[in-house]
């Protein structure tokens, strides 16, 4: 007898030399290696995990990969979609530079990511960019020295409780983005075409409006004559103000980057991959995203070491989004509570005693990173 494949159970199949019958008994096998086998992983299924792996990861159709045969594909590997991606360790390493970033999926779901200039070292899924989010993005990663952000307020208040003595990086593109969005291409007035020109500077550098009409019914005497050209200029002097523009030329010799384009290359890595499989579940999509981030991640765990890990912890299925309760206040009538780490990560579930206002969508088009306040 020799080896002859396998049944469509995993069991091995051996064929007589002499008369070509075929049977599943394998009593030729060693028992060792059988209850070896049994104890862990089997080594098909390792090649199945790995070819799936390969497939979510990458453009490659399900019949290129399985000799074009896509539903014997689908159907050897429909159990993988359960086994939890490992999550990054960064608690050994010391960071100079930690990027953060959030990116938005179908179904209103953000996923923030934290990367270094090499790999990524962190991600956390949220219903929104809120402080208690980005809190639990950052609780898990040692303070760097330098953290570059987009200037998102909710990452700036959370790096700021999570990460007191770390010195900010904005991100000089953002910046540069918000301020040509408050002027024109072709300033007419001096002032703006200053402005512009500095905010093209940036990246080279080495070492609601009033008009008459409201003012009659605010009682207001006078106004701006150029609102935006004030915000671009007040944004730049407030920056400058805080030591945030320019941490990358102030911290020794370390080489720093001056731009989150580390962690927007990983962002556009995810939305490359969800666009080759763009009919997936929603709970498929994040596991796509998850297995992606895997790949960027510093000494990623190969297939049979997930799979050992996975049958040591008793075969656990894959949680992606924590689920919280409906909480009703009955002592104050449509007043919130506080909410807790993990109801900060969740859509908010409507109570009796819940307004019901419907959900703020969030905007399509281009949001300044700051906040502007009205002028005054």
């Amino acid at each position: 007898m020799k080896k002859s494949g396998r049944t469509a159970a995993g069991t091995q199949r051996w064929k007589c030399t002499t008369c070509n019958a075929s049977t599943a008994a394998a009593a030729s096998a060693a028992p060792s290696l059988r209850s070896r086998r049994r104890s862990g992983p089997h080594p098909q299924e390792t090649a199945n995990f790995a070819l799936f792996i390969s497939w979510i990861t990458s453009s490659s159709s399900q019949a290129r990969l399985y000799h074009g045969d896509d539903r014997a594909f689908r159907r050897r590997t429909s159990w993988c979609w359960q086994v939890p991606v490992p999550a990054p360790n960064p608690a050994a390493r010391d960071l100079d530079q930690v990027f953060i970033d959030g990116i938005w999926l179908h179904h209103d779901w953000v996923l923030l990511i934290a990367r270094t200039t090499t790999d990524v070292i962190g991600w956390q899924w949220a219903a929104r960019e809120s402080t208690t989010a980005y809190q639990a993005l950052l609780t898990p990663i040692p303070p760097p020295q330098v953290e570059t952000t987009d200037g998102a307020p909710a990452a700036l208040k959370a790096i700021a409780t999570s990460w007191p003595t770390t010195r900010i990086q904005r991100c000089l593109i953002h910046i540069r983005r918000d301020t040509v969005c408050d002027l024109p291409l072709r300033p007419r007035t001096t002032q703006g075409r200053a402005l512009l020109g500095l905010s093209r500077k940036l990246m080279t550098a080495t070492t609601d409006q009033d008009d008459p009409a409201t003012a009659a019914l605010t009682g207001k005497k006078w106004w701006y004559n150029h609102p935006r050209t004030r915000r671009a200029y007040k944004r730049l002097e407030r920056l400058t103000r805080q030591n945030v523009l320019f941490t990358y030329l102030t911290c020794g010799d370390t080489t720093l980057e001056r731009t989150t384009n580390p962690v927007e290359s990983v962002n556009a890595r995810i939305r490359d991959a969800l666009r080759h499989h763009r009919r997936a579940t929603p709970d498929h999509q994040a596991a796509i995203a998850e297995w992606t981030l895997h790949t960027y991640t510093h000494q990623p765990a190969t297939p049979e070491q997930i799979l050992t890990t996975w049958h040591t912890q008793g075969r656990p299925p894959r949680q992606r989004i924590p689920t919280t309760p409906t909480v009703t206040n009955t002592t104050h009538p449509g007043w919130g509570t506080t909410p807790t780490p993990q109801k900060g990560l969740c859509h908010a579930k409507a109570g009796p005693d819940t307004p019901t206002n419907p959900t703020t969508r969030r905007l399509k088009h281009h949001v300044h990173a700051d906040n502007p306040t009205h002028p005054s």
